[in-house]
């Protein structure tokens, strides 16, 4: 540390070593939903827990695996980070349901292990580890998720140190130290230069430490982990008025988140039906109007029959032309006359003109075969 750092260090110690009383309730503290979880060890597990501020009823949701701590919630992405002892990030649901997410990749190959604060602004998630303060980028649809954006060195160290929890009320980081002398005091942080430093108001119980830190508009909400034998949860108001809020168990460790969103309300269920009318009530449907009746079509006439076809006549075979008429053939010799052939034709096919033409010339043949015949035998008889 640096003698001007060691300077401003003693003269805010002699300003602060007084004590500052509790102030009675004056204002109704906000209302907010926190996701917190607890340990009984040091070791852990932690248990999740639903509490409802400023009425301080807590509702368990589970008992993890593992031990939880750095929580903050991404109220845009209605998410709650976290980191477990190792250094894994997770995603704590209000049931209880812890998603893990993997590492967080801090440039070192150092992992980002014990921490022991964590809050959300936006979609950048800070961490403090010891006296370095980490800068996480938590946007999901970024290719740097999870990956450290920043680191920023706290100082002066012995108010940086006993810082368990913080969360953002403005621009600024607000937590609670336990560091001696300065135990119970609030301390804010300024998150680009790392600069820590206690503001004037009221002054805390001792505790072993204020594990679990939200802010709600103008109140800030503590869990002070074992303050007179048990934990304790306070609400802080920006003029200085310090309300208990409720007391459980003792604790070896706590952290917070929120204040939640809502949940978004159900879907209204469908409307029922009407109910049905009584009979007396149900108007009788009127009587039936009669629908005009067109009358039937008249029968039509009866098809009168078609003429027949007149008989179409067979083609008449073309007249042949006229065949010569040969001369008359000369007397035949001797020997017995040939019959002349001649190619016949069928009854259908000969003309009465042919039939007349035939019948002469049969005759012709007749006659010349008759006279042939008598001049042979006049001719044997000589």
């Amino acid at each position: 540390m640096t003698r001007g750092r060691l300077a401003r260090v003693l003269a805010a110690a002699a300003v602060l070593v007084g004590s500052v009383p509790v102030a009675p309730a004056v204002a109704a503290p906000a209302a907010c939903t926190v996701l917190r979880v607890t340990d009984d060890t040091l070791s852990g597990p932690s248990t999740v827990e639903l509490v409802r501020l400023p009425a301080g009823t807590v509702e368990r949701r589970s008992v993890l695996e593992v031990q939880l701590n750095a929580l903050g919630y991404a109220r845009g992405q209605d998410r709650v980070y976290g980191l477990t002892r190792e250094g894994t990030a997770v995603v704590v649901g209000r049931d209880g349901g812890l998603t893990r997410l993997g590492p967080v990749r801090t440039g070192d190959r150092r992992p980002l292990d014990h921490a022991t604060a964590g809050a959300v602004s936006g979609n950048r998630w800070y961490v403090q580890r010891g006296d370095d303060l980490y800068l996480i980028d938590a946007d999901p649809g970024s290719p740097g998720f999870l990956g450290v954006v920043r680191r920023v060195e706290l100082w002066p160290a012995p108010f940086a140190s006993g810082i368990d929890d913080f969360d953002f009320a403005g621009d600024a980081l607000y937590g609670v130290t336990s560091t001696w002398p300065f135990r119970g005091r609030i301390v804010r942080i300024d998150p680009g230069s790392g600069f820590t430093h206690p503001v004037s108001g009221p002054v805390l119980p001792p505790s072993t430490a204020y594990g679990s830190v939200v802010s709600a508009g103008e109140t800030g909400y503590v869990t002070a982990n074992r303050s007179e034998g048990r934990s304790r949860t306070y609400a802080v108001s920006r003029d200085g008025t310090v309300v208990p809020v409720s007391s459980g168990p003792p604790l070896s460790g706590s952290d917070a988140a929120g204040c939640l969103r809502d949940p978004d309300p159900p879907a209204p269920p469908p409307p029922p039906p009407p109910a049905p009318l009584p009979p007396s009530s149900v108007p009788s449907p009127p009587p039936p109007v009669p629908l005009p009746v067109a009358p039937p079509p008249a029968a039509p006439p009866p098809p009168v029959p078609a003429a027949a076809p007149a008989p179409v006549p067979p083609p008449r075979a073309p007249n042949p032309s006229p065949r010569p008429v040969p001369p008359p053939p000369l007397p035949p010799p001797a020997t017995a006359p040939h019959r002349p052939v001649t190619a016949k034709k069928t009854a259908d096919q000969v003309s009465p003109r042919e039939q007349t033409e035939e019948k002469r010339r049969w005759s012709m043949v007749v006659l010349v075969l008759i006279l042939g015949a008598g001049v042979a035998v006049r001719r044997l008889g000589r």
